[in-house]
């Protein structure tokens, strides 16, 4: 299993998904395996995607095939729904293909076609079979000049594993910042979209033991995964943080304080899936 795609929100649970949310009702989980992009796409003009593929991610899929996801780089502008459909083979070796489309949860109130840096969405393939190669694009519709997706392939969400007792949970995603231009005597006569700054993840739990949890990820690459499960009856979102490098800190404190662990460090790859 590993489509991130998430059940859509019964109407009768509507109203619960769209109340805001409590720290306690966002899960931490944790894969050892890595995200790995497999190409861009550009547009060039709108309803038209020019693919550049990555070679270690086309190599990696060829040897194991995988359910793909797409992801907004930078911005996704557009006046409908963006969706593209690729030309692929599948495990089987057999000609198919798969859909990616992007809409907004019927659950919120911005129900426009724009959408920011990693939002995601899955690749669909037309038979259910998992994608072995990419062979070129069958069609596109939607999608503003200048906008910009991604195809990755990240872990079986079978391999993540539960981080308890979690007190902490802060990030920033890798959207691009504002730059300003003075000019005159006017200290930001022109703004524009700069670089991004480096995508950090922060996450603290209580002390167990170092042999558990956070203590186990120290120092290695792994892939973080935050899922906000809204009064234990609707899952709303996942928030995937590919590539993740933390270094952890325990904590003793003094008396009677609680013992804590902290990891934090920066991660590549941000995808944000929600329940349509």
């Amino acid at each position: 299993m590993s489509k991130y795609a998430l059940t859509a929100v019964a109407a009768k649970r509507r109203g619960i998904a769209a109340k805001a949310t409590l720290a306690l009702e966002f899960r931490v989980k944790v894969s050892s395996l890595p995200v790995q992009k497999v190409a861009e796409i550009h547009f060039p003009v709108t309803n038209s995607g020019v693919m550049e593929t990555e070679a270690a991610g086309v190599a990696t899929l060829a040897e194991t095939p995988a359910d793909l996801q797409c992801f907004v780089r930078g911005q996704l502008e557009s006046l409908v729904n963006t969706v593209v459909v690729l030309n692929v083979v599948d495990a089987d070796n057999g000609n198919t293909t798969a859909t990616a489309t992007f809409a907004p949860p019927s659950w919120v109130n911005d129900q426009s076609k724009d959408f920011p840096e990693g939002y995601a969405v899955d690749f669909v393939t037309n038979n259910g079979k998992k994608v072995k190669s990419i062979t070129g694009f069958a069609s596109v519709t939607g999608g503003d000049t200048g906008s910009k997706l991604a195809i990755a392939m990240l872990p079986d969400l079978e391999s993540f594993r539960v981080v308890g007792s979690c007190t902490e949970r802060d990030f920033t995603t890798k959207a691009r910042s504002s730059e300003h231009i003075p000019g005159e005597e006017d200290g930001s006569k022109h703004v524009k979209r700069g670089r991004s700054e480096p995508g950090e993840l922060t996450v603290s739990q209580k002390y167990v033991s170092y042999a558990d949890g956070l203590g186990r990820i120290a120092g290695r690459s792994v892939t973080a995964m935050l899922e906000v499960e809204k009064e234990g009856k609707v899952t709303t979102e996942r928030l995937v943080f590919g590539n993740w490098v933390p270094t952890t800190k325990p904590s003793a404190g003094d008396g009677n304080d609680h013992a804590t662990k902290q990891a934090a460090g920066k991660y590549e790859l941000f995808l944000a899936f929600f329940a349509s």
